[in-house]
């Protein structure tokens, strides 16, 4: 581990390639190829970390390096997996990337309505979010485009890919006149009454 592999990372736009790059950091610590990290494997990791960061490791403690392995070993099983090490590494390495660095969010027509503090142009942008699902241009958001629109939904919030019976759930509560489709005022009441149950 040295700066520059860190920086490497840092500077990579590709998940696949900085997977690489952390397994091959991680199976140099895995002295005996077990697939695990324990903690005395660990010590020439935290030190090789702490000289990145430019802190001399000679005075590190046990009590150091337990703490350390505390903080990466989240199952508390005494071994760090390469799942828990991924894990760490990136939320460790987020507060040293520079905010110019850090990959910016792309802004949705979502956001676009939930920042929105102007009515007027709330409903602009909520039209603009119906037009992009009702594909077939008649008005109202079919279950078919409703999967679309849900499995964007919970992408934005990181929920995972919603299951068919998510789809049907939300399509009924939503559908409140039971019409078989669902009209853009239905959309802009559900999302006011329910978009904190996704954000908190």
């Amino acid at each position: 581990m040295n700066t520059q592999v860190l920086s490497k990372y840092i500077e990579s736009k590709d998940e696949d390639e900085q997977l690489l790059i952390l397994y091959q950091v991680f199976k140099n610590y895995d002295l005996d190829g077990n697939n695990a990290i324990d903690k005395r494997e660990l010590i020439p990791f935290f030190m090789d970390f702490l000289k990145v960061l430019g802190m001399d490791p000679s005075s590190i403690t046990p009590d150091d390096v337990k703490k350390f392995m505390s903080g990466i070993d989240s199952d508390g099983n005494g071994t760090i997996s390469f799942v828990e090490f991924t894990n760490w590494f990136k939320d460790a390495v987020l507060g040293l990337i520079p905010p110019s660095k850090k990959k910016k969010k792309k802004r949705t027509l979502l956001d676009s309505y939930l920042a929105e503090k102007n009515t007027t142009k709330q409903v602009e942008v909520l039209q603009s979010i119906f037009r992009k699902y009702d594909t077939n241009v008649d008005g109202k958001i079919d279950r078919d485009e409703f999967d679309q629109f849900l499995t964007d939904l919970f992408k934005q919030f990181e929920l995972g890919i919603p299951s068919g019976d998510h789809v049907t759930y939300f399509f009924d509560v939503i559908d409140t006149d039971k019409s078989g489709g669902i009209t853009i005022n239905e959309i802009d009441v559900w999302l006011r009454e329910n978009i904190e149950k996704f954000t908190h």
